[in-house]
């Protein structure tokens, strides 16, 4: 058996580095790579700000461990970018972030001084993991004169978001098999037959991607059903909200946006608990059909996540590759009884009823990262 967490990490990681850089790191078959090491470092030392924290900055090991991650990343990326401002606008075809970022700054005057290099090395650790399409744009949206550490802790938002969907969405559909049936059909209707071709057909029209639209409506039921991060929102002094006919003002209060609740509330989702991707794809009118605005598991507005498109992509891709070829087998029985350190009659852990379930960190993780077998079909 294996974890499945540990594996989606290679894979978006290989994935967020060739959108961002073109920079091929095999995190899959030779990972995890120095600058995967240091990034996780480095996400371990973004804390909440508070006396303690605040004393352990200050302290010699930290500085230090900072130090040689920060270093060991610069070491890796600023070679990319130098190599990207010395090239001619003509020498190749430039689709990647960073190539159309610099394109962007070149075109707007800016000399690659090493003010620049520091405030893109910066906005580049974000790109690794919340990268999309929204181009040089977005590269600059952080001031040329601040680099908010806000910025590392939305690095850290890619990566574990889709690497905590990977695992969900695999073990649902493994749960339901006419539902794992409905998804084999559709590939096979949309993309052909033979599992094989389908790096070839998708290269040779893209848009079918977007034709897969009951993937799309589970990877939307699993999104509803295990949502991620709340956010917090600074109140307006004018807004107030009411319940039960009483009015609430906010004014000096945060408020917190939570879909982990707002998903399975009754009065928002019909069957709230039941695992139905139908409910995507239902006409208006029909008692399943979604609420406007009640599905935001990547938040709306300003708090929007700008990974979120790449990481619906990636997430119709990793099925489209595996589930035509593979079967799942989710055995927590048999991931105890491989531990070395066993608890004689002791009761598995449950929530729900599920041995399988969120815990941990941050937005969490699947319960021992999701252990797990497959096989060819």
């Amino acid at each position: 058996m294996f974890t499945l967490y540990d594996r989606a990490v290679a894979v978006t990681f290989d994935i967020i580095s060739i959108f961002t850089l073109d920079l091929h790191l095999n995190e899959q078959t030779s990972g995890p790579g120095p600058l995967l090491k240091a990034l996780r470092n480095l996400i371990t030392r973004v804390k909440l700000k508070n006396i303690k924290n605040r004393l352990e900055r200050y302290t010699p090991g930290f500085r230090r461990d900072v130090s040689q991650n920060a270093a060991t990343m610069r070491d890796i990326l600023l070679p990319q970018i130098q190599s990207r401002f010395n090239e001619s606008p003509s020498s190749k075809n430039q689709k990647t972030v960073i190539d159309l970022a610099i394109k962007d700054l070149k075109e707007s005057g800016y000399q690659p001084t090493s003010r620049l290099m520091n405030i893109i090395v910066a906005n580049l650790k974000a790109f690794l993991f919340a990268g999309h399409d929204t181009t040089a744009q977005t590269l600059l949206v952080f001031p040329l004169g601040s680099l908010d550490r806000s910025c590392f802790t939305l690095l850290t938002r890619f990566i574990l978001l889709t690497c905590y969907l990977s695992c969900w969405v695999f073990y649902e559909i493994n749960k339901y098999p006419d539902i794992l049936e409905k998804l084999r059909a559709e590939h096979n209707q949309v993309l052909g037959f033979d599992p094989k071709l389908v790096t070839e057909i998708l290269q040779q029209a893209p848009h079918k991607i977007n034709q897969l639209e009951y993937t799309a409506a589970v990877i939307k039921e699993t999104l509803r059903i295990h949502s991620l991060a709340n956010t917090f929102r600074q109140a307006n002094p004018s807004f107030t909200f009411s319940l039960d006919g009483i009015q609430y003002p906010t004014y000096n209060f945060m408020i917190q946006t939570t879909p982990t609740m707002t998903h399975i509330h009754p009065d928002l989702w019909p069957r709230p608990m039941e695992f139905i991707p139908d409910r995507f794809l239902v006409p208006d009118g029909h008692p399943l059909y979604p609420i406007k605005n009640a599905w935001r598991p990547f938040e709306l507005g300003s708090t929007k996540c700008i990974g979120q498109e790449l990481a619906l992509l990636e997430l119709k891709l990793a099925l489209v590759f595996t589930v035509r070829e593979l079967d799942f087998d989710f055995n927590y029985d048999l991931w105890e009884g491989m531990k070395t350190e066993k608890t004689t009659g002791a009761v598995p852990d449950t929530v729900n009823g599920e041995r399988t379930y969120r815990c941990g960190d941050g937005i969490g993780s699947v319960k021992d990262d999701l252990p797990m077998r497959v096989r060819l079909r």
